[in-house]
């Protein structure tokens, strides 16, 4: 069903584009959801309930993986097919510094050597497979597009400072700083904009709203995806 809601949602958008629109440039923002890494995982979880032990985090973090890897598959299905719609050969995706990208091509090197490498992995061992599975939530829709050929590039548009100040666990607690989320969210439109793309895909968090930096000329477009079925 919400596979046939999100299809539906965009046909609705994007089939055909609003009338005038044709020569606007557009930028669509599909929801992300990536994963936390253990450390800043259990201290927000500490903070929030100091009763929860380790084996109870393990487990809550089991299912915080879990919930990651059902949003992606559910995120593939709509970037595909917007990916197919513009003919699209590279997206742009959040938490990717520019000039900064070396953990993200290493860890896409990593599965290009795991896939060519070990083509049954699943069904031959559960921890290779259990290797694989992570190294496809850190790196996303967008690194394993890659892995796949479906796109040719991935864009990086994020500066490390703002990325950093805008860290809503940077203090080891959950707090939103309004006006960092914003110098943030408007060096990402900037960038992109830098590009010569008419059509321009950006993976970005859910928490983000970029309705109010886009400069005239372009349209915005937003995707929402759920997190749980």
């Amino acid at each position: 069903m919400i596979q046939s809601l999100l299809s539906i949602t965009i046909l609705l958008l994007f089939n055909p584009l609003t009338a005038g629109a044709a020569d606007k440039r557009l930028i669509i923002h599909v929801d992300d959801y990536h994963t936390v890494e253990m450390g800043p995982f259990y201290t927000d979880q500490c903070n929030q309930n100091q009763a929860f032990d380790k084996h109870l985090i393990s487990l809550s973090y089991s299912r915080h993986r879990d919930d990651v890897s059902s949003f992606q598959q559910r995120q593939r299905e709509i970037l595909i097919e917007l990916i197919e719609k513009y003919d699209l050969d590279s997206l742009y995706q959040a938490r990717l510094v520019v000039g900064d990208t070396k953990e993200f091509d290493k860890r896409v090197s990593i599965r290009k050597s795991i896939q060519q490498r070990l083509p049954e992995i699943e069904s031959t061992s559960q921890t290779s497979a259990h290797g694989q599975l992570s190294v496809d939530l850190s790196i996303g829709n967008s690194g394993q597009f890659l892995v796949d050929q479906i796109i040719k590039q991935v864009h990086p548009f994020e500066d490390a400072t703002l990325l950093a100040v805008a860290n809503p666990m940077k203090s080891g607690q959950f707090r939103i700083d309004e006006q960092a989320y914003e110098a943030r969210e408007n060096f990402i439109i900037e960038q992109m904009l830098k590009s010569d793309d008419q059509v321009m895909i950006l993976i970005c968090g859910r928490g983000s709203d970029f309705s109010d930096n886009i400069p005239q000329g372009v349209e915005l477009k937003r995707i929402e995806i759920p997190v749980k079925e």
